[in-house]
């Protein structure tokens, strides 16, 4: 099963509302190439209307073009734009429940194969143990 199992480094810097962050491949699978890196621009903003909260994400890829199971592909592209997620999230009640809603617009994976637009509606629960 190695070749399912991915090491990846990850780093974030954040500076007040703005986060940068990072995940690097570091060997071959199936699914990427050892130094594929997906970048990740994040803006969060609590209270942007009344009780909601706004994030925005952008996440950004580079690739290598060849490795052991993806190899060189004519049209592979070796970046890309991959999404944008604008999400809503609002408080229910004094429960620690919020509602979620994000708005993705799809970008391309890389064969440039654009991704569709979508809504995703979402329920979270936040607690300490």
């Amino acid at each position: 099963l190695e070749e399912f199992n991915g090491l990846e480094a990850v780093g974030s810097l954040g500076i007040g509302p703005v986060t940068l962050g990072f995940q690097t491949l570091t060997n071959d699978v199936v699914w990427g190439n050892s130094g594929d890196t997906y970048w990740t621009l994040t803006y969060n903003k609590e209270k942007i209307l009344r009780r909601w909260d706004f994030t925005a994400k952008l996440g950004y890829y580079t690739y290598e073009t060849s490795g052991k199971f993806i190899p060189q592909a004519a049209g592979a592209e070796d970046n890309g734009f991959r999404h944008l997620d604008l999400t809503f999230s609002h408080p229910i009640g004094n429960t620690g429940a919020k509602f979620h809603i994000t708005s993705i617009i799809g970008g391309d994976d890389r064969n440039g194969v654009e991704q569709d637009n979508a809504i995703v509606f979402g329920l979270s629960y936040d607690f300490d143990i």
